[in-house]
C-alpha cells in the first residue's frame, strides 16, 4: 500500500473520449482520479483530448501540452526564483 506524499504537487491528465483499448481510464474505473486522491494531498485533474494512448499522438498531443504548460511554466519560474534569491 503505498503511502500519502507529503507535499508533492501532482497533476493527472485524464483522457476524454477513446475506445477499445484506447478508452480513457475514468470510464473504466469507478473512481474519477483513479486512486490518487488517497496519496496526494494536492492533487489537480486535467482533462485532455484524445484516449488513454492516443493523446500522445497527433493531432491530441497538442491538447496535452496546452493542458500541462502552465504546471511546467509555474514550476520553471518557482525555479529560476529560487535560484535567483540565492544569487549575492
Amino acid at each position: 500500500m503505498p503511502r500519502a506524499l507529503s507535499d508533492a504537487r501532482i497533476v493527472l491528465v485524464r483522457a476524454r473520449a477513446g475506445e477499445a483499448a484506447d478508452t480513457p481510464y475514468r470510464e473504466i474505473y469507478v473512481d474519477g482520479v483513479l486512486g490518487w486522491s488517497a496519496v496526494a494531498r494536492r492533487l489537480t485533474v486535467v482533462d485532455v483530448e484524445g484516449g488513454h494512448s492516443s493523446m500522445l499522438q497527433e493531432p491530441f498531443v497538442a491538447s496535452l501540452a496546452a493542458a500541462l504548460m502552465p504546471y511546467v511554466m509555474e514550476r520553471s519560474e518557482r525555479r529560476h526564483g529560487a535560484v535567483a534569491r540565492m544569487r549575492p
